[in-house]
């Protein structure tokens, strides 16, 4: 009763972090594995990464935060634990994945491409209604190095999803080969067609670019009070604010003073 409470506490945390999206293909291998060399769980190649992934996948839960920090040391020992999998699965559990993957991924990169041809034509409009509430106020345009890209990486798709469904290849990491693919379309996909998009709803060129012109009416150092490393960075890279330098251990060099800087940045975290 308490390992099914258990169970049901991380599936319910992973399915609304999304982090059951972030592990395909490679949790379904890893409870197979379990299952499977449940018998020779005292071997090193099945107690050394079970050793190493239930630390770690305590560690990924209890994040509150559930960024991919706490995910991607899950990887390595999750991996060892596939490649135990994947030599024992029987070909109709391989079908089922692979047909899964090819619909799956197949309707993710469709509709990606849907939205990003509304939102960049007009057409149609209330899929380009919906795009523009995403991200209101940007302004669509074709960037053709990034549409080649986008193209590029769908006919691999369907050139993977050829290969595996016409010529029945025999390697042991078949039942990998169209998930991981389908991961890599996606993300390619929106890195290439969706990124202008992504970086002015998630960026802070927009916020802190106008700084660089005031800053530029009095050339000189910065220094700042109340600000974080995060902040600092910011306003270094798009405001072109110069913070003081940090004294050379060397001592070769002397460092700027705070006090000869010309602009003082406040942060009111009230």
């Amino acid at each position: 009763y308490i390992l099914v409470n258990l169970f049901l506490f991380a599936l319910n945390m992973l399915t609304d972090r999304g982090d059951l999206w972030f592990y395909w293909p490679l949790w379904p291998f890893v409870a197979w594995a379990i299952w499977r060399w449940r018998g020779s769980r005292r071997e090193a190649p099945v107690a050394v990464p079970a050793v190493m992934l239930v630390p770690l996948a305590l560690l990924a839960l209890l994040d509150p935060v559930g960024t991919e920090d706490s995910l991607l040391p899950l990887v390595l020992p999750m991996t060892l634990l596939s490649a135990l999998a994947l030599p024992t699965i029987r070909r109709s559990v391989v079908s089922l994945i692979d047909w899964f993957s090819v619909m799956t991924f197949s309707v993710v990169g469709l509709v990606v491409w849907a939205y990003w041809i509304a939102f960049t034509t007009g057409f149609p409009p209330r899929m380009a209604e919906k795009a523009q509430e995403a991200v209101p106020g940007f302004e669509a345009s074709v960037n053709f190095v990034e549409l080649g890209m986008g193209l590029l990486a769908t006919f691999a798709w369907f050139a993977l999803v050829a290969w595996r469904i016409s010529r029945q290849p025999r390697p042991f990491w078949r039942p990998m080969a169209l998930s991981s693919g389908g991961m890599v379309l996606t993300w390619l996909l929106l890195m290439t067609l969706w990124l202008p998009a992504g970086n002015f709803r998630k960026s802070y060129r927009d916020l802190v670019s106008p700084i660089r012109p005031i800053l530029a009416t009095a050339p000189g150092c910065a220094t700042g009070f109340g600000l974080d490393v995060a902040q600092r960075a910011l306003l270094a890279y798009y405001g072109n604010a110069q913070f003081p330098r940090l004294p050379e251990l060397a001592g070769d060099e002397p460092a700027t003073s705070a006090t000869s800087c010309h602009w003082l940045l406040v942060s009111d975290r009230e």
